[in-house]
């Protein structure tokens, strides 16, 4: 659902309107991790290297608060102001994704702490009892919670749900 407003000074209309998405809609999204040495150390960063999206709206309807010329208008020519709005979504949804792969983003921040968390655990284990117990930091670790005792480290069996989580989906 949506509201929306026209005009230019004294003239003018709003209205609402609802929209729903393609269920045939997709995006495709290639993110490259970056890594001082992939084979000793956690990714620390990532880019977005390509984004393909293809959202389209289904259907749209159009309602007008003043006598309906502007939503008649509107709704007689949905094939072109679908496609006018398709594309927006598409432009944003990249947008978006990007964002959360640039320096100080979601996606970013996330490989920070991971990379961070993980990096004392890379470390040749030292002394005696480390090398007796190869999992020692392992069993040991103090794994970060939030208010409600969900874990704030990622679960990379559940990364659908972080996905979603992260693009408000």
């Amino acid at each position: 659902e949506f509201e929306w407003k026209a005009g230019r000074g004294f003239l003018g209309t709003s209205g609402s309107g609802w929209a729903t998405g393609d269920p045939t809609s997709s995006i495709s999204v290639d993110v490259d991790f970056a890594s001082r040495d992939f084979e000793s150390r956690a990714p620390h960063d990532a880019s977005v290297s390509k984004c393909d999206p293809d959202l389209r709206i289904e259907k749209l309807e159009v309602k007008d608060d003043g006598i309906g010329l502007v939503a008649g208008i509107i709704n007689i020519l949905d094939e072109v102001v679908k496609s006018v709005i398709g594309k927006e979504l598409n432009d944003l949804a990249c947008d978006k994704i990007n964002e959360l792969a640039e320096e100080g983003g979601t996606l970013d921040d996330i490989l920070t702490l991971f990379s961070e968390g993980m990096g004392k655990y890379l470390e040749p284990p030292e002394g005696d009892a480390a090398s007796a117990d190869p999992l020692m930091a392992e069993r040991n670790a103090q794994v970060p919670t939030d208010e409600d005792g969900n874990s704030l480290w990622v679960n990379f069996l559940e990364l659908q749900g972080y996905t979603q989580e992260l693009m408000g989906v």
